[in-house]
């Protein structure tokens, strides 16, 4: 149930999503429908954007972080718009971006999981429209001496 003010009125429930306003999540769950990029949940338009939206944090923290299984409800407000509320997700970074800002993430995956990412991750009509630039895997060192 929403938050609501008493500043001499009575208390009133709001039926749709306000920007401002503070909601449990289990009210948006009831009236959407729940979603894990995780377990491949979702329509799949939405989780070309999810993918769209790792790539370019990717690019942005150079290389550096990917965030991953992502969890929302995805609903449509009054308006007939369809909305999206991201209420969970795990993020990846590399030990040099961790130590380099003394922060930690629970279930960091670190490189590995940054190397899944990047050989794993296909270009989707969304990534080609945001015109993200590649993603390469990084050299692999020579070995031979």
């Amino acid at each position: 149930m929403p938050a609501s003010t008493t500043k001499g009125k009575e208390k009133e429930k709001i039926d749709e999503y306000e920007v401002g306003r503070t909601y449990l999540a289990q009210e948006m769950i009831i009236r959407g429908q729940p979603f894990s990029s995780a377990s491949g949940q979702g329509s799949p338009a939405l989780l070309d954007t999810l993918a769209a939206f790792q790539h370019y944090v990717f690019l942005e923290s150079h290389e550096e972080i990917v965030l991953r299984d992502f969890e929302g409800v995805l609903f449509t407000d009054n308006a007939g718009q369809s909305r999206l509320i991201l209420f969970g997700f795990k993020t990846d970074a590399s030990p040099e971006h961790l130590n380099d800002r003394g922060a930690s993430y629970l279930e960091s995956g670190g490189n590995a999981a940054l190397l899944l990412f990047v050989n794993s991750h296909e270009c989707n009509s969304f990534c080609r429209e945001m015109m993200l630039g590649s993603i390469r895997p990084p050299p692999t060192p020579d070995l031979h001496v």
